[in-house]
């Protein structure tokens, strides 16, 4: 028993004074971020999700990160996953008016109107100019006027 508590000991040791080997540089959360960016410019959504959620990872107080990400989900329709990550670049970039009108647009894509007023009304007293068009169709669809 104590041999092999000595050689496990040992090969610790052993390991903690070797040389590190070279690690292949990882993309910055920066990086990653245009990598996503460049995706996402070229529809390749899924790809994009896959490049945000390292992005996230490095850094999850990147609301940048989260907004690009739930933009993403929005276009793979999505629409869980998009409102989840707007809900998060929101708590973390509060006073950000288009993630309250993309939030706004979510809910109105899954029939959630008062949600989406509640959003639509943030963005504009945040300084935001509604889409004339959504703001339309929510009246509309919603039977509201406000």
């Amino acid at each position: 028993m104590t041999r092999r508590i000595a050689g496990i000991s040992l090969s610790v040791c052993i390991l903690l004074f070797l040389p590190a080997a070279p690690c292949p540089a990882q993309p910055s959360a920066q990086d990653s971020l245009a990598q996503a960016e460049s995706l996402y410019m070229r529809s390749r959504f899924d790809q994009a999700v896959a490049v945000l959620n390292a992005a996230v990872e490095k850094d999850p107080h990147d609301a940048k990160a989260f907004f690009l990400r739930a933009d993403a989900h929005y276009n793979k329709q999505d629409f869980g996953a998009a409102l989840s990550d707007l809900d998060t670049g929101l708590s973390l970039m509060p006073g950000h008016a288009q993630g309250y009108y993309n939030r706004a647009v979510v809910h109105y894509v899954m029939l959630d109107y008062d949600r989406a007023w509640d959003d639509a009304r943030r963005a504009s007293a945040l300084g935001y100019r509604l889409d004339p068009v959504f703001f339309e169709q929510l009246k509309e669809d919603s039977g509201r006027q406000q």
